[in-house]
C-alpha cells in the first residue's frame, strides 16, 4: 500500500464528497491507488 495514501484523508474526503454530494465510490476511485478494492467503499 501506498503511504501517499492514508485512511484518515479518504475518510475526510469520503465525507466532504457524501456532503457536496457527489458520488463517494466515483472520487474515491480516483483518489486511492488501484491496490485498494473499490468494493471496500460500498459500506
Amino acid at each position: 500500500m501506498t503511504r501517499a495514501v492514508d485512511p484518515v484523508e479518504l475518510e475526510k474526503l469520503r465525507i466532504e464528497v457524501v456532503n457536496r454530494g457527489f458520488s463517494p465510490a466515483r472520487t474515491i476511485r480516483v483518489s486511492i491507488s488501484p491496490s485498494v478494492s473499490p468494493t471496500r467503499s460500498s459500506t
